[in-house]
Formats: structure tokens, C-alpha cells, sequence
């Protein structure tokens, strides 16, 4: 690709104000909140509809969530908590806040602390307050003090206490629930070969120990009869366990629960048994998979999700407790540019991409009077801050030179942060350019649980599904990820901004140019050399030495490490290639070996024989 090509970015460019001044705030709750709260916000008129549906009482809908997509940086939070403080100033009306994060990163005094600093600043009287992990359990006396004010705040993570049953304190006569982001409550619990192992190694520990050698070795075996069945490599099977030993087995296992085993590997292992008999199951990979049916939405009198995301979100569109009120877009973005480089960016294929980072660097020749955010994951991160510090340091840096693993701003050009560190955070307000370095796919079971959480219809026997079956589901997740992260930059969208994206999605890519009217999309592409290391069957040969000499020496398992370590490989995606060969080869079935996708290898089918 030519110079003349390569991305540059040049001089801060500021936009024009917003037409008819709608960028600055109305008077209407200005005796509730200050002119310098509601800076950089959209006006007031942009959110009379949400408004409308927390004061007003005849729209209060009690069996379903109203779900506003404002698009994100507007101000829907600020204005959000203009109009609760309003409401807990005029009405007799108890509020609940849920929000994602109890503090930000640069933000020492904690994102909760803020919240209700922000309502409280110019109310007459202390109205509000927010209650922690900590403080739970042990302010009782704050906590009660706290729990008497009109505006109680708190995060996702502790309004899923709630959904589970606990802390119904919090909600007592309190009427409107308002949450701030997508509220995920989907917990999975899984039972592998491990797991069962774990069990009934543990048998001994109870009164009933002959009843569950025999029941982990039938759900062994029939989780070993879905690992032997090739057609469920590429079908996903769902599993209910109806049948009366089944009903037999929940009941052991809540015996087992009841005498409170002090091993809490073992008591998870009981406690996601218990749910997979109770629940239903999918199978995936050498391992069941559920999710937590004690956890469900609680609602109150009028409850409100804020959500940018909802308009391509197809979660909500599952379920019938969620309503979404479609909202305009607010900006034009006429004088920002999207980026979009067709590259596999999954996590497999950057494991081959050594020098990807790099030689995007080299493309988009960085001008070190312009900030901006690159994201990631976690994993590349402190990496990728390594070489952004070579990028702009005069100085040699050094390998244990490298930035610390929180925030960090390199010479004030530059940050790079992760994926589920993203949503809701205005640390990069004023950053002008956003690079999207990874695509933030999960492992696949999360997409299947999510539909089968949000469809409520429960898990069907006999059910099967491909995994192009969830792509809807799938990429509402990534675009979402996605357009949260380039959001987290020019918040006011007054500067010319580069949208940057590394995606080989094209369905992904649509539904985020959407939510950027009137942008400029330009299709680019990048070389970058992919590095192969050839396989030869030298490897293979020895990894099968390696793992006879281990069963011969009488062991039951060995980590998957320890032998990749003997083979002196250092890629774990080499290492398992040779180990589906071996599968292909029918090698661990001809010597009695069992390879889930765990973290162990087993060659002893003791559990087997000590119950037959």
C-alpha cells in the first residue's frame, strides 16, 4: 500500500457547535442540578419520552422493563439522575439505580460514591446514597441509614444478589428501578469429566457413598456417550434429565449439599450437578453446560433499562419482560470516518499474527499530537502498551520496562485498554481516534445459554441446534462490544474522529456503521504475515511415547502442559492440533485414554470399574 494511503492523523480538528445549541442544557432542572452537571450533554428534548416514563405514573408498567436506546454519549445517565432527583424531591416515590461499575479506572473516589455525589450536590437535603460489596457485610448500622433514603444506588453485580433472592431489603417499598446498561444475568455452570471426577474421589466424604460412585459413573458414562458421538462435533444437542433415577439423583445430591462439605471445589462441582439434573443441559466440548434457573429479573412498580445498544440488541427481542422504545440518533457524523480493515482478528488467528500490532502501527503512522485508544483483550494488553512505549519513547525500552497492567497513558498519545472494561467509562472523553484491535467473540456455549435464558421456554429433550443457529445472538454481542468501545472516545463529537476497526464480519460491521448516521466508510486492507510452524510427525510420534510411558507408569491423569512441555512446544493451538490427530487415529481409544477439552489428560478408566 502506497504513503499516500496510510492513515494519518492529523491536527485536532474541532466540529461546529450542534445546531440551535442543543449541546447545552435546558433550565428545566436546573434547581436540581448544575449547568457544569449537564455540560456536553444533549438537550432536555432529546429525552421528554423517558421522562414522561418515570414521572409519569399511568405509563408505570410493573410486569415488563422499558428499554430507552439513547445513543450513547449523549447524557442519558446525567439526565437520567436529574429526573430521579426531581422525582425524590416531589413525590413520595423510592428509587433504585443499578450501575455497571462501582468505580473507574482513574476515578480514586469510586463511579458509586460520584453517582450520588452528582444527585445529591444541589438537593436541600441528603437524598440519596449507594451500598457496596463491603459495606453489606459489615456497616449494618450505615447500611440502614443508607436504605432510608429516597435513591438507593448499586451495581449489576449486586442487583444480581438481588435476582437471586438475596437482600430483598434493598427493594422493599421502593417503586421505580432504573438500570444503566444491558443487564446480563446468565451465570453458567458446567460439569466436565473433572468434575464427576472430583465427586466421586470424594464419595468417602459421605453417608451415601455407594450411591454416588454408581451415580457418577452412569453420568460418566453418559457424558462419555455424547464425547464418542461424532455427529455432536458440529450439532449442539440439549438434555433433560426426566427419567426417575435422574429425579433420585437431585435428591443425593441435596443430602450431600445439606451436610455442607468444607472442600469448595466440591460443593460447586455438587451444586452445578444439581442444576444441570434440575435444569436441562446443552453438550459442548466434553462437558455439560447450563445456566443458574434460581436467578430471574425482579421488577418493581416501573422499571427502565438504558441501553444504546437495544436497537440491534436480539436479546430483548427473546423475551417478552423487556420492551424497547426506539430513540433517534442524536449525532452527525458526517465529518468522522470508519475504517474497516477485513482481517481475522479472532483469537486463534492472532496467535499466528505475531507482528500484527506492529505493522499496524507502521500503517496508521501515528501523529503524537492526537489520543488515541486502542482495545483489545486483556490477554495482549500489557504487550501492546510494551510496543506502543517503543513507538514514542526516545529512550530503548527495556523487557521489564513494561507499563503497569491498570491504566496507562503512554506520553499522553496513546492508551490501550480491553473488552469488559469498556461499557459506561468516560476515562477517554477526549480522545479523538479509536482503534479496535481484536474481535471480542466468547466461547460459544455463553451464546447458546443466552438464547435459551431470554426464549424462557426452558431446555427441550431432544433438541439440537448448529452453531449458525446463534450468529443473530452472537453478533448483537460483538457489534454491541464493539460500538461501546469506539464510543468511549470524542464524546462530545466535536472533533473529526477515525473509527478504526480489524473485523472479518460483515453483518457485525453493518449494524455498527448504523448506528453512525451519515459516516464515512472506507474499506481498507492490511498484509500481515502469519507465521506457521510446520508439524511434522516426529512430534505426533513422540507424544504418543510420552503418553504410553505415563500409563505405563500406572498415573490416572497428567496435565495437558506437562506433555506439551516434554514435546518442547510452546503454541497450545500446535499442541492440540497433534492431539486431534491423535483422536482422528483412534490412538486414545485403542489405549483406554480420555482427552476432554479440559486441562487433563486421563488414562485410567478406574472410575468405571469400581462401579460396575
Amino acid at each position: 500500500m502506497s504513503t499516500k494511503q496510510q492513515i494519518f492523523f492529523n491536527k485536532r480538528t474541532s466540529l461546529p457547535d450542534q445546531i440551535d445549541q442543543e449541546n447545552k442544557p435546558s433550565t428545566n432542572t436546573d434547581h436540581i442540578l448544575s449547568d457544569n452537571f449537564l455540560k456536553n450533554c444533549a438537550s432536555e428534548s432529546y429525552f421528554l419520552q423517558l421522562k414522561e416514563q418515570i414521572f409519569n405514573q399511568s405509563l408505570w408498567d410493573a410486569k415488563r422493563f422499558h428499554v430507552f436506546n439513547h445513543e450513547a454519549s449523549t447524557g442519558k445517565t446525567r439526565w437520567t439522575l436529574a429526573y430521579i432527583a426531581e422525582l425524590a424531591m416531589t413525590t413520595k416515590a423510592r428509587v433504585l439505580f443499578v450501575q455497571k461499575f462501582a468505580k473507574e479506572l482513574e476515578d480514586e473516589i469510586g463511579a458509586l460514591k460520584k453517582t450520588v455525589q452528582e444527585i445529591n450536590r444541589n438537593s436541600n437535603k441528603e437524598i440519596s446514597g449507594y451500598i457496596n460489596s463491603k459495606m453489606n457485610k459489615k456497616d449494618y448500622k450505615e447500611v440502614e441509614k443508607i436504605l432510608k433514603l429516597p435513591i438507593l444506588v448499586i451495581t449489576h453485580k449486586m442487583y444480581q444478589q438481588i435476582c437471586r433472592g438475596l437482600h430483598n431489603n434493598f427493594i422493599k417499598d421502593r417503586d421505580v428501578l432504573i438500570i444503566d446498561e444491558f443487564p446480563h444475568l446468565v451465570e453458567r455452570l458446567s460439569i466436565s469429566f473433572r468434575d464427576l471426577g472430583n465427586i466421586w474421589a470424594n464419595a468417602h466424604l459421605f453417608t451415601d457413598a455407594t450411591e454416588i460412585e454408581n451415580m457418577t459413573y452412569d453420568l460418566k458414562t453418559f457424558l462419555q456417550s455424547f464425547y464418542d458421538n461424532q455427529n455432536y462435533k458440529t450439532k449442539i444437542p440439549l438434555i433433560r434429565f426426566d427419567e426417575d433415577k435422574y429425579i433420585d439423583y437431585q435428591s443425593l445430591i441435596k443430602d450431600c449439599l445439606q451436610m455442607a462439605p468444607s472442600n469448595p471445589s466440591l460443593k460447586a462441582s455438587l451444586e452445578s450437578l444439581l442444576h444441570i439434573l434440575e435444569n436441562g443441559c446443552m453438550y459442548y466440548q466434553s462437558s455439560f453446560h447450563t445456566f443458574n434457573h434460581d436467578i430471574e429479573y425482579k421488577l418493581l412498580k416501573n422499571n427502565i433499562i438504558l441501553d444504546a445498544n437495544a436497537e440491534f440488541e436480539k436479546r430483548y427481542e427473546l423475551s417478552p419482560l423487556f420492551h424497547v422504545v426506539p430513540q433517534q440518533k442524536y449525532y452527525d457524523y458526517s465529518n468522522s470516518t470508519f475504517y474497516y480493515f477485513k482481517e481475522n482478528t479472532s483469537k486463534t488467528s492472532l496467535s499466528k499474527k505475531k507482528k500484527f500490532f506492529q505493522t499496524v502501527l507502521n500503517h496508521l503512522n501515528l501523529a503524537d499530537d492526537e489520543k488515541t485508544l486502542f482495545v483489545t483483550d486483556k490477554e495482549r494488553k500489557g504487550d501492546y502498551e510494551f510496543q506502543i512505549a517503543g513507538e514514542f519513547s526516545d529512550e530503548p525500552v527495556k523487557v521489564n520496562q513494561h507499563p503497569k497492567s491498570d491504566f496507562v497513558e503512554v506520553e499522553t498519545y496513546a492508551s490501550v485498554d480491553y473488552f469488559g472494561n469498556l461499557i459506561g467509562v468516560n476515562t477517554y472523553k477526549d480522545y479523538q481516534h479509536a482503534v479496535i484491535l481484536k474481535t471480542p467473540y466468547f466461547d460459544f456455549p455463553s451464546y447458546v445459554l443466552d438464547y435459551l435464558f431470554f426464549r424462557g421456554e426452558g431446555i427441550k429433550s431432544e433438541e439440537t441446534f448448529s452453531p449458525s443457529d446463534f450468529n443473530d445472538v452472537r453478533n448483537a454481542v460483538v457489534a454491541g462490544e464493539i460500538y461501546q468501545a469506539l464510543k468511549r472516545v470524542n464524546r462530545s463529537n466535536r472533533l473529526k474522529s477515525k473509527f478504526i476497526v480489524f473485523m472479518n464480519n460483515e453483518d457485525v460491521l453493518q449494524m455498527i456503521v448504523n448506528q453512525f448516521p451519515n459516516i464515512h466508510l472506507i474499506r481498507d486492507e492490511i498484509q500481515v504475515q502469519r507465521e506457521n510452524k510446520k508439524r511434522t510427525n516426529t512430534n505426533k510420534e513422540k507424544a504418543k511415547a510420552i503418553l504410553l510411558q505415563m500409563k505405563n507408569e500406572n498415573r490416572t491423569e497428567v496435565r495437558k502442559k506437562e506433555v506439551r512441555e516434554q514435546l518442547e512446544i510452546s503454541n497450545a493451538g500446535n499442541f492440540k492440533k497433534i492431539i486431534n490427530e491423535l483422536e482422528k487415529e483412534g490412538f486414545f481409544k485403542e489405549h483406554n485414554i480420555t482427552c476432554p477439552d479440559g486441562q487433563a489428560i486421563y488414562f485410567s478408566d478406574e472410575l468405571l470399574q469400581q462401579s460396575s
